[in-house]
């Protein structure tokens, strides 16, 4: 746009000189303007604004305004300015000399120097251009991947194409092609003598615009993986779509829906640090009547903006909630097309798996009733597995024995700083659990979280025991999903119950991750594991001798004979 608008501006001001010196002109033939680097889904309309005069005194400049809406917008553009308010036709021109050339001055009449002329600036000149409303396509040819103008007139004319809406195979927006209005200035030509012709204009190379439709969907999980029970932050970086100005404001529409299934979405803007149910009342949308809090950023504003998006239950079975959130008003102001949106909320994690999709809709035409989906993008979040295997402590080695029917619960303890020094808080949180029927290896998955030991509560149905199993892979072990990996916390297993005829084994036994802790690629297969021994209650340990049996014997005999040594000796006495 610049280098076309200051090659206009030339040509302007030599006109306007030439005008001012009270040319006179005969014939007139045909030339043309040529338009090129306008996508092909364009559609070009022009008109013509100025045009000379000749032989009246009062059009000073030697040019008037045309007689069309086009001129009278692009007037009214100008004069709507507060500078320029009561300025006459004569004064824009004027102005807009000024505008090309300000050394013109020197050249304009005493009646249009100063500040009685027009204060035309880039900005309210692009303005007007834009305002002017052609409509014209006739004499307008396609010729190749350019389109030709037939201008049988000197003077100004302005140029628009209209915007292109992009798509991809499956019809939805990714981008716009916004084009800047154009002018074209067709001077003439006095090589030929006094009798002057039109002068073919130069080549107008369309200055386009374009914004592209992008969105991206990232969680503050950067290795991909969370605990039920944890509150995730969610990000969607998008950009505002460009609307034409030719759609009127009250049909202006851009929504943001976001669908999630395996979380729900958390309604107040601060969240206490806490995984039980407890600590998440009233913080979280439980039915489909609720709100969510959302957090909206514009490229460039100071404030961002808090709003509350109504939760409806999603359209798409895949997801459980959905929100859709109107951003028309951003929309609306044009001078926002292109500016990077980034919208913030919180989900409370509820299950093993949390999947979530975002998408753009817009509508990009006055009469249309239903918006057209604009890019989407997905996020999943997987949860860890841990495994617990029970052994015989009295057969170690290679062919260690496992144990079914050991009893346990499973806690986590969190990390806090105290004197730069990371240390075990003392609150412990218990995994409340079911059992996962046909889980495909998993055995129970977390539910939810409670500060009180499910022992203490006479709660079985929390315990977590060891398979028996024919098969010597699973035997003696068990598996529980949704848990995190991460390093703000430490998972303790707790043996409450030993298998029949053996020692219950009081030491809680921690964690080890496996290695590919911290990666994303591997998050839905994350797997930690724990092991620990109990022995046998009959057994006692051996200490190489010759055992008890010979002293039991011995004893035996002793007692035998001091009884019989008591009766003999009972009898002489009675004799």
């Amino acid at each position: 746009m610049r280098k076309t608008k200051r090659l206009f501006a030339v040509l302007l001001t030599l006109a306007m000189v030439l005008g001012i010196s009270g040319v006179t002109f005969g014939a007139v033939d045909t030339v043309y303007i040529t338009i090129t680097a306008v996508d092909k889904d364009s559609v070009i309309t022009y008109d013509q604004i100025i045009e000379p005069v000749a032989d009246d005194p009062e059009m000073i400049t030697g040019w008037k305004f045309s007689g069309n809406e086009a001129a009278e917008r692009f007037k009214a553009a100008i004069t709507a300015d507060e500078k320029n308010t009561d300025k006459s036709d004569q004064e824009i021109i004027a102005g807009l000399m000024m505008h090309a050339d300000s050394t013109i001055e020197s050249k304009l009449p005493e009646s249009l120097k100063g500040d009685k002329k027009a204060v035309i600036d880039a900005t309210l000149f692009e303005k007007a251009l834009k305002a002017a409303a052609v409509t014209k396509t006739e004499d307008l040819t396609k010729d190749g991947d350019n389109y030709k103008i037939a201008a049988k007139n000197a003077g100004v004319y302005v140029i628009h194409a209209t915007d292109v809406k992009k798509t991809d195979a499956n019809g939805k927006v990714t981008g716009w092609i916004k084009y800047n209005p154009m002018a074209s200035y067709v001077s003439f030509d006095y090589t030929g003598g006094s009798m002057p012709a039109l002068k073919t204009p130069d080549t107008i190379t369309a200055k386009s615009e374009p914004y592209d439709a992008s969105l991206e969907k990232t969680d503050n999980e950067s290795d991909g993986v969370t605990a039920v029970g944890d509150v995730v932050t969610y990000t969607i970086s998008t950009v505002v779509p460009y609307i034409s100005d030719d759609i009127a404001d009250e049909n202006v529409y851009f929504n943001i829906v976001d669908m999630i299934k395996g979380a729900q979405y958390v309604s107040v803007r601060t969240v206490t640090d806490g995984p039980t149910a407890e600590d998440m009342s009233n913080k979280v949308a439980t039915t489909a009547d609720q709100k969510a809090a959302v957090t909206v950023k514009l490229e460039d504003q100071e404030n961002d903006m808090e709003m509350l998006a109504d939760i409806i239950e999603a359209a798409d079975p895949n997801y459980t909630y959905s929100f859709s959130l109107d951003l028309k008003d951003i929309a609306k102001d044009r001078t926002n097309a292109g500016k990077t949106l980034e919208i913030t909320y919180k989900a409370y994690v509820t299950a093993t798996v949390i999947e979530n999709y975002a998408q753009t809709k817009v509508k990009t035409a006055n009469d249309q009733s239903t918006p057209e989906d604009g890019p989407g993008d997905d996020d999943m979040i997987y949860t860890g597995t841990l495994k617990m295997t029970k052994y015989n402590g009295d057969a170690e080695g290679e062919n260690s024995e496992k144990l079914a029917n050991a009893k346990f619960v499973l806690y986590y303890q969190k990390y806090r700083t105290e004197n730069d020094e990371k240390i075990l808080d003392d609150t412990k949180y218990y995994a409340v659990t079911e059992p996962v029927a046909g889980g495909a290896g998993i055995d129970y998955q977390v539910t939810g979280w409670s500060t009180e030991n499910p022992v203490d509560k006479n709660d079985d149905t929390c315990l977590l025991i060891t398979k028996k199993s024919t098969n010597e892979e699973i035997h003696g072990t068990f598996t529980i999903k949704g848990l995190e990996d991460d390093e703000d916390r430490e998972y303790f297993f707790e043996e409450v119950a030993a298998p029949e005829g053996y020692s219950l084994n009081s030491t809680p036994e921690g964690i080890t991750w496996d290695a590919g802790r911290g990666n994303v690629a591997s998050a839905a297969s994350r797997l930690g594991e724990a092991a620990m021994s109990d022995t046998k209650l009959s057994a006692l340990p051996s200490t190489g001798g010759i055992g008890t049996t010979i002293f039991t014997i011995a004893g035996c005999l002793i007692m035998i004979a001091a009884a019989g040594l008591f009766f003999v000796s009972r009898r002489k006495s009675e004799k």
